[in-house]
């Protein structure tokens, strides 16, 4: 990881921090990064695993986005983020 994406990231978590961001803001930052980012460094809709696809997608956003996932949730957050950007993957799971 080069310093400038560090520096980038450790500014967003700070701002996260003190802004304490919701869970409508959390889902709609989730659903942003699934459809731009993350998407776009694992290849696209084409190559996306229906079976294992959302715990790919948590790991990636615990790794890279760590602060979206910082909001106020009393259950375990993998299953609300997975049902966030569930409906793409069960929509093409069939195809």
């Amino acid at each position: 990881m080069n310093r400038h994406h560090y520096l980038r990231c450790r500014i967003r978590q700070l701002i996260v921090r003190k802004t304490k961001m919701n869970e409508e803001e959390a889902k709609r930052q989730v659903i942003l990064l699934y459809n731009t980012e993350y998407l776009k460094e694992t290849g696209g809709l084409e190559n996306r695993n229906p079976v294992i696809g959302a715990l790919q997608f948590y790991g990636w956003l615990q790794n890279n986005h760590s602060e979206v996932l910082e909001f106020p949730f009393p259950g375990d957050r993998y299953q609300i983020v997975k049902t966030w950007v569930g409906l793409p993957w069960a929509i093409t799971a069939g195809k």
